[in-house]
């Protein structure tokens, strides 16, 4: 999650940058990565679903390598292995006393790609690579765990003001030789500076082909697109088409970011979906004091929108409580530097449904697409109020403390109504988060 703009800290995602347009390879090889230790704790509080008292921890290793190989001065070669793994996920067996054997998770290839620059102004980019864009609303990189690559062909054209990407990418195939059926995505993204007060103006289209399906069902296995059997078998086959616009730029203390994303989803057997959604943020930095910023923002997105590639946390709150599929928020963030190598956030977030009778969506617990049901009539979600303290140990290496507390509002308080009294009264119960993290970068 971001509470600020400027400043002099870390980024909490550790993100590829693209190589430069018609990039000359400076040297033969070069390297660098991060490796980031985190230790996660919660209470266990499942709105809506069942309930065990107690606090639940978590510790977790990411760990990757980029090397870069230049081929000539017009192409290189780019591999990035990473390992990913929780503390105790390696299956221990205690074969005799006093030795135990350990099974290696192993790595995984987060990026492979060849990049080239077919002229001074269009490059080349194929193979599994990082797609993020904007501020990750609809495609982002995901960083907060494993991070999000796709198999892709990236083409870009750069001009005076501005970009033009082209992609290509499979996020699932299945083979030829396969009835299950493959996912495809493909887009345009433009680019553009037009000076101090739109520095980033963005327009895009894409759109997602999902051939994945359930022969049950009909349901697409892939995303859990809800199915409505009342409407007779078939496949659903959904198309989804996104176009959206964005702009954000900073104009001396002031910044701002707008984004509206329109979507529609065509389904075979089921009802059309025509979705969207809007965020307005707006900020304001005193730098001649301690660099306090204070801004606020509102989204919301309607019953119909289906939530894309996003980055997660970097748009929700430290909880990530829901989905942004009807669900609208408004939220207050502040944030200072107390030190030089201090940063302190603060926030305030408000949750409620766009429309009544819609049950909100579940993010946090359960499985994509999992959704609240409540006997309450309230709109009212909850609140989260999320505390970050950053401190800059040095220019490669940073520690993160942050803290997330979720009090329900009247529509989770009324889930099972009929339930016992002292199980009632655990849907009321406040959801607690923190986490404290170390990241060194090389």
């Amino acid at each position: 999650m971001k509470f600020w703009n400027k400043g002099k800290y870390l980024s909490l995602v550790a993100i590829v940058p693209s190589v430069a347009f018609g990039a000359v390879c400076k040297r033969p090889v070069s390297v660098d990565g991060h490796l980031r230790l985190r230790t996660e704790m919660a209470n266990d509080v499942a709105y809506g679903t069942a309930y065990s008292a107690g606090y639940a921890d978590a510790h977790n290793a990411k760990q990757r390598t980029r090397m870069e190989f230049c081929s000539d001065r017009d192409a290189s070669v780019v591999f990035e292995p990473q390992a990913y793994f929780n503390f105790g996920d390696a299956a221990n067996s205690k074969t005799n006393a006093g030795s135990m054997e350990v099974a290696d998770n192993g790595l995984a290839i987060h990026q492979a790609y060849v990049d080239t620059a077919i002229t001074e102004n269009f490059t080349f980019r194929g193979g599994r690579q990082i797609l993020n864009y904007g501020d990750g609303l609809v495609v982002g990189a995901d960083e907060w765990g494993s991070g999000r690559t796709f198999d892709a062909l990236y083409f870009t054209y750069a001009l005076s003001m501005g970009k033009i990407d082209f992609f290509y990418a499979k996020p699932l195939e299945a083979g030829v030789s396969s009835t299950r059926g493959d996912v495809n995505l493909m887009g345009i993204y433009t680019n553009w500076n037009l000076g101090d007060y739109a520095k980033d103006l963005d327009f895009y289209l894409m759109q997602e082909r999902d051939r994945t399906v359930d022969a049950t069902t009909g349901n697409s296995t892939y995303k859990s697109i809800p199915y409505d059997s009342t409407t007779g078998t078939g496949r659903e086959l959904p198309e989804t088409m996104m176009y959206g616009a964005r702009l954000k730029s900073d104009v001396n203390n002031f910044d701002y970011r707008l984004e509206l994303v329109f979507q529609n989803t065509d389904r075979k057997v089921s009802k059309n979906l025509s979705g969207n959604q809007y965020d307005l943020e707006l900020g304001y930095t005193f730098t001649n004091f301690y660099n306090f910023r204070v801004g606020g923002e509102y989204f919301r997105a309607d019953e119909e929108y289906l939530p894309f590639y996003e980055s997660t946390n970097d748009i929700a709150g430290f909880t990530t409580m829901f989905s942004r599929s009807n669900l609208a928020s408004f939220k207050l963030a502040l944030s200072f530097m107390p030190m030089e190598d201090w940063m302190i956030g603060l926030a305030y977030m408000d949750f409620k449904r766009v429309k009544s009778g819609t049950n909100a969506d579940y993010q946090a617990r359960d499985a994509y697409g999992s959704m609240y049901n409540s006997a309450s009539a309230s709109d009212k979600l909850g609140s989260e109020w999320d505390l970050n303290v950053a401190y800059s140990v040095s220019a490669k290496s940073q520690i993160d403390f942050g803290l997330g507390l979720f009090a329900p509002g009247e529509y989770l308080k009324g889930y099972n109504p009929t339930a016992d009294a002292t199980t009632r009264s655990r849907y009321a119960d406040t959801y607690k988060y923190a986490y404290l993290q170390y990241v060194v970068h090389f």
